[in-house]
């Protein structure tokens, strides 16, 4: 395995360093899954006063984010107006925003007290466990924010080789439906014929077969077999739904089965179920009483490789001139979808990035250094690059393809468990640099 850094000039003088990793097959390459900790919860919360909060305290009086251990007894129904909750943080969710709205969950600063004394006590055990932070900002109104449980840090899995991959729910306009928790990953995975997320917003994939012939194409959930417990569900016994071609599901004798990767989350009876962002509605005829929520799924079993994300920048030698997949434009668009907070601007919005690019065959990993999002003023940081700029770096190399991956602040690479570059996230005390939480993360084994 090879790392080459190159430090180059944009057009207008400024810096701009990147980190060129090849010599390895597409066979190492993998997906790791993080595990949560409890500093994924003050990571959020970073994240928000850092980069949301500071650029407009008037967005929000006040944040709450959790994360209820998995582990944990969560003594709350399990029924509520929006359907069965079987995932923890999205139940708690419900009753949290439920009492709220009533009245009965009141904030004193950073002390919470509630009316309903099995909540009062489920928050205060979150507090004292270093599993509830509060943001504290200027304006009127009071959001909360469930921590998934698939949110943890990518140093923390003992992999020596990594890069971030794929994007996850994050902004606050991402949660956009009671089916919602933050650090939820999205988007197509797939390695030798396992898929592990399932597709997702009908983006364009990059796929790699057993052939190994490379195509890019949008790939569906529908015309997956999905395998929920004991069952096979294709077109012909259910209907799937998902964003952004509708809003809400259809209404009917129906049950609404809302998943979210490989796990039910939710059921809702008689349909018209508002959609996930990160996840699709199944919904069959008649009622439904699982005892698996386990969800799998098959349609690729010959395929090598596979993540969906985007934009394609390069595809067979052809250099992109525009985004062209779906992105969030809340001008344009009726129906959010995720990421809802994305800089649309091909040729002008700089940030830093990671892509995954291929020439004569080979996989490599491209990572275009960002700027401190703390203090750049003396120009020995690198600018970030534009989707243009990434577009015209790629073809410079002559690569075949460049399918850009998740970046900004959860941009890193790190090889041999070194990293050569600098994360753009930092500390407002000292300007060091601060890891972000991600759900999935791309692996070369060696």
């Amino acid at each position: 395995m090879k790392s080459q850094i190159l430090s180059l000039k944009h057009s207008d003088g400024k810096l701009q360093r990147y980190e060129i990793v090849s010599e390895f097959s597409f066979n190492q390459l993998n997906f790791g899954e993080s595990k949560f900790i409890k500093k994924s919860v003050w990571g959020i919360k970073r994240l928000y006063e850092a980069n949301i909060m500071v650029k407009d305290p008037s967005l929000f009086k006040r944040i709450i984010f959790y994360h209820f251990p998995e582990k944990g007894e969560l003594v709350l129904p399990k029924e509520t107006e929006e359907g069965i909750f079987f995932d923890k943080q999205l139940l708690l969710t419900q009753w949290m925003e439920q009492e709220f709205k009533k009245g009965n969950l009141n904030f004193d600063g950073n002390n919470i007290s509630c009316k309903n004394k099995s909540l009062e006590s489920i928050i205060k055990g979150m507090k004292n466990s270093q599993l509830l932070e509060i943001s504290i900002g200027k304006g009127k109104d009071t959001y909360f924010i469930p921590v998934s449980s698939s949110l943890g840090y990518a140093s923390q899995s003992g992999e020596k080789n990594f890069c971030n991959s794929n994007f996850f729910l994050m902004d606050p306009t991402d949660k956009d439906s009671p089916y919602d928790s933050f650090g939820t990953g999205y988007g197509l995975l797939v390695k030798d014929g396992e898929i592990i997320l399932p597709p997702a917003l009908h983006r364009k994939a990059f796929f790699l077969d057993d052939n190994n012939n490379i195509s890019i194409v949008t790939p569906e959930v529908s015309k997956l077999k999905i395998y929920l417990d004991g069952k096979t569900y294709t077109s012909q016994n259910s209907r799937i739904f998902e964003r952004p071609s509708s809003l809400f599901s259809k209404a009917g004798d129906v049950t609404d089965i809302v998943i979210s990767g490989r796990k039910v989350v939710a059921i809702h009876k008689g349909g018209n179920s508002r959609l996930p962002m990160a996840g699709f509605v199944l919904q069959i005829k008649g009622e439904v009483n699982l005892k698996d929520l386990n969800v799998s799924y098959s349609g690729f079993e010959n395929i090598k490789f596979a993540i969906q994300i985007g934009p394609i920048l390069i595809n067979k030698k052809d250099c992109m001139k525009s985004l062209e997949t779906p992105f969030f434009d809340p001008d344009k668009d009726t129906i959010a979808f995720p990421p809802t907070s994305y800089p649309l601007s091909f040729e002008k919005g700089r940030a830093a990035r990671i892509a995954l690019g291929v020439k004569d065959g080979l996989p490599l990993l491209i990572w275009a250094e960002g700027p401190s999002k703390i203090d750049n003023s003396s120009g020995m940081e690198s600018a970030g690059v534009s989707l243009k700029e990434f577009t015209d770096f790629g073809c410079s190399l002559d690569l075949d393809y460049l399918v850009n991956l998740d970046g900004g602040g959860s941009s890193q690479l790190v090889v041999d468990g070194t990293k050569k570059l600098r994360i753009c996230d930092r500390d407002a005390d000292n300007n060091l640099e601060i890891e972000r939480p991600v759900p999935n993360f791309l692996i070369i084994e060696e």
